[in-house]
């Protein structure tokens, strides 16, 4: 069974998957290996979509941890102070070094997509 126009616009998926298959058998092989080709490009971005990804926690716990920090900070009695000193004791650290793994990570996908 080949791929034809009735095949095209058929819902059923068996008819759909013989179709499938029976051109996968006549594809020929530069196609295929281009198929490899992308199939391994492809779980290589995932991959690097995954260590990207896998910073966000860190990322969006050093924001939650700045904004109740910045939020502390402005008032004026002593929890005020206790967002203050947390602020001026952090100065920035947390916000550079997680900044610092996200641009690592990031270089190296760079890196291997050149």
């Amino acid at each position: 069974m080949n791929i034809d126009d009735n095949t095209r616009q058929s819902n059923d998926p068996q008819q759909i998957f013989e179709a499938g298959m029976e051109s996968q058998k006549n594809c020929d092989k530069p196609y295929r290996e281009w198929q490899d080709e992308r199939i391994k490009t492809l779980e290589k971005q995932l991959k690097d979509t995954n260590a990207l990804a896998s910073l966000l926690p860190a990322a969006v716990k050093a924001l939650e941890w700045y904004a109740e920090n910045a939020r502390l900070c402005r008032l004026i009695h002593s929890e005020g102070d206790t967002g203050r000193n947390a602020l001026a004791k952090d100065g920035g650290n947390l916000a550079k070094s997680t900044l610092k793994a996200i641009a690592e990570v990031n270089q190296v996908v760079r890196e291997k997509a050149a």
